[in-house]
């Protein structure tokens, strides 16, 4: 201990003037490398459309599914188009984190940009491109599931007017109810 300390006492300045150009070395990177960056946060809320009938409900979504969706590719894509400037999707989702808050129904997206008005452009962008989104998602679920429904409903109807012509042909006087009954079909 007493040989290194003898060493530091003869040149002290060496190790200080060495810390000093270390430390400016290292602000200058700073200065140059590290920008600050500003956060937007904003809330969306998952919610069932009212007034559906059972036949047309669809699966509803858990919140850990609802964020899943909030953080898809095509959803980031479509952001990342709509942006000023356009910005490819990977850079989209590196500033987007999607946060689902326990037992809620409302979602937290956090967007982080250099300058805070665009980061609140950017929210407000995301928010919008993600009510758009989802809106169109739900559209196409309500189409397909009223579409099967519709084609169960038309394929019991024709069951059920293939069993009254069927039963109709056995009777007397069923020629004008068949007739009847194969131009509702036709028609149908």
């Amino acid at each position: 201990f007493w040989s290194a300390a003898e060493i530091l006492a003869r040149r002290w300045h060496w190790p200080i003037v060495c810390g000093i150009i270390i430390a400016g070395a290292f602000f200058t990177l700073g200065w140059f490398k590290v920008k600050p960056k500003f956060t937007a946060v904003t809330s969306l809320m998952r919610y069932e459309t009212p007034g559906t009938s059972d036949f047309l409900k669809t699966t509803p979504l858990t919140s850990q599914t609802f964020s899943e969706l909030l953080a898809a590719p095509d959803l980031l894509r479509r952001v990342g188009a709509n942006a000023q400037p356009p910005m490819p999707q990977d850079e989209v989702s590196k500033r987007v984190r999607v946060d689902p808050l326990e037992e809620s129904d409302v979602i937290k997206v956090y967007l982080s940009a250099s300058t805070p008005q665009e980061a609140v452009d950017l929210a407000n962008l995301y928010a919008r491109e993600a009510t758009n989104y989802t809106s169109q998602l739900q559209a196409k679920q309500a189409a397909e599931v009223a579409d099967t429904y519709l084609k169960e409903q038309v394929d019991q109807m024709n069951r059920d007017i293939n069993d009254l012509t069927a039963q109709f042909r056995g009777l007397p006087d069923a020629s004008q109810a068949s007739n009847k009954l194969a131009g509702a079909k036709s028609q149908l």
